[in-house]
């Protein structure tokens, strides 16, 4: 029998949920994990005063229920077990997730799966900025696992990626891939302004042309159908996530950030690409 989180109805403070992972409580009893302080703005406090908490904690599946807007970093640094939240969630959800699988019922703050290292963190609503990117000050953002968001995502989505996959079912907002090194970004809608800016390796792939015109420093390469996308498609649809019907014969290749050696690629759908 899973965990379950039933929220209680509480202000808008922000409660900080660093920690609070299936793995750390396999072996507690129920009364353990009720009495378990995070911080609630300055203070700690029972997690009995936030959630009604029934269940068998040696079952690593935990399911939240209510009002998690103004929940941060849960999930953060998970390696194992599952963790559903039947809602939206607030900032930094999956933050550093090294393995396990997260699932959001709603919608995410910023740093959704920021610097994520493995495992699958999926969204079923929109994400913020910097979903899968880099902290501010570091020099990595994702460098593994999936992170896929079936409603549309923020600024910076993947900056500074070094390895895995995100797809993002809608649009991503200004800098997607920012500095990226290494991994592949797909959405089924644009992107914003300045994609791909500082790119050194990568995928970059979008089924709509960007609203802002690519930058000068990418260079059309070739017309060419991508063999890996009916093994990517598949993988996605598993999770639930369908990208537009239309499936172009070919992509339009810009190579770049020319700025950084020009190894990166951008793929636009051929009936909708434009410079």
């Amino acid at each position: 029998m899973p965990v379950e989180f039933q929220a209680r109805p509480w202000s808008r403070i922000p409660i900080e949920a660093a920690g609070l992972l299936p793995e750390r409580f396999v072996d507690a009893s129920l009364d353990t994990l009720r009495a378990h302080r995070i911080f609630v703005g300055n203070r700690t406090v029972a997690l009995s005063e936030l959630f009604e908490i029934e269940g068998n904690t040696a079952d690593s599946h935990w399911v939240f229920a209510g009002d998690l807007s103004s929940v941060q970093h849960l999930g953060e640094g998970m390696t194992s077990g599952t963790i559903i939240v039947h809602g939206d969630i607030g900032r930094h959800v999956g933050g550093s997730m090294r393995g396990g699988r997260m699932e959001i019922k709603g919608s995410a703050g910023d740093f959704a799966g920021a610097e994520l290292r493995g495992g699958t963190l999926l969204i079923r609503g929109d994400a913020g900025h910097h979903t899968g990117g880099a902290y501010r000050g570091s020099p990595r953002g994702m460098t593994g696992g999936q992170l896929i968001v079936a409603g549309s995502a923020g600024n910076e989505v993947g900056r500074r990626m070094r390895r895995g996959l995100i797809a993002v079912g809608g649009n991503v907002g200004d800098l997607a891939g920012a500095s990226m090194r290494a991994g592949t970004l797909v959405t089924g809608g644009s992107w914003g302004a300045r994609a791909g800016a500082g790119m050194i390796r990568g995928t970059l792939l979008a089924w709509q042309p960007p609203r802002e015109p690519l930058l000068p420093t990418f260079r059309h390469a070739c017309r060419y159908t991508p063999p890996f996308l009916p093994v990517l498609m598949r993988g996605l649809s598993q999770h639930g996530l369908s990208f537009p019907t239309h499936r172009p014969s070919a992509f339009e290749l810009w190579n770049g950030d020319l700025l950084e050696g020009g190894r990166g690629e951008l793929l636009l759908a051929s009936d909708n690409a434009s410079a």
